[in-house]
This record gives C-alpha cells, sequence and structure tokens, in this order.
C-alpha cells in the first residue's frame, strides 16, 4: 500500500484471528515473564512486561477498530 493510501476496512474474521494470536502471545509471554522472575532475571522481566503491556495495548486498539 502506497503511502497517504486509504487503507481498506479490516474484516471481522481476519481480526478475530489476529486477536486471537496476540492473546496467545501475551499469555506465553506472561508465562515467560513470571519464569524470568523466578530464577531472579528481574530486569528481564521487567523490560518483557514492558513490552507485554505496548502488545496490550495494540490488541485494543485492534478490538475497538473491529467494534
Amino acid at each position: 500500500m502506497a503511502f497517504g493510501a486509504v487503507a481498506p476496512p479490516l474484516e471481522p474474521l481476519l481480526a478475530l484471528r489476529m486477536w486471537l494470536s496476540w492473546a496467545a502471545l501475551l499469555v506465553a509471554l506472561g508465562f515467560l515473564i513470571k519464569c524470568l522472575e523466578e530464577n531472579d532475571l528481574g530486569d528481564d522481566a521487567a523490560k518483557l512486561r514492558q513490552e507485554q503491556e505496548r502488545l496490550r495495548r495494540e490488541l485494543e486498539s485492534l478490538k475497538q477498530r473491529v467494534q
């Protein structure tokens, strides 16, 4: 898509599949964060938690576009 072009509307089925895959990623990141914390890697866990929050905000934005 060229810059400045209008994006086509997001299809609901595609959006649902994207949302589910992102939700699964957030769950997996949560397990990884817990594992890092249990192994005294708090700095890495904190960085990963920040990335998880960024992805969560993007996921919320996607959900709002579909509604």
